[in-house]
């Protein structure tokens, strides 16, 4: 999984985003956006697409008002894996 924080380049973007996948697995972006910021899953995928490996490139971003975070602030893996893992059929 990997942590992107500021991911467009701007601060007046994204909070947090968090791309999340194991290995079998499609790569999801998790993505809370900072209060009155607009963005589409196409806006982020394009963004990954010029900026990322091919790889590393979302195949699905969720909206959420905030993400699950540990009491030392990282952001947990396996509720968002569990979560999401119906998006692309059984594992």
């Amino acid at each position: 999984m990997t942590d992107i924080t500021d991911y467009t380049g701007s601060s007046k973007t994204l909070t947090v985003t968090a791309l999340t996948a194991a290995p079998a697995e499609a790569v999801t972006a998790v993505v809370v956006l900072k209060p009155a910021v607009e963005a589409s899953e196409e806006d982020i995928i394009r963004h990954c697409k010029a900026h990322l490996g091919g790889f590393e490139v979302p195949k699905a971003v969720r909206f959420v008002e905030a993400l699950p975070m540990t009491s030392t602030g990282k952001i947990q893996k396996q509720p968002l894996r569990q979560k999401y893992q119906a998006l692309y059929g059984e594992p």
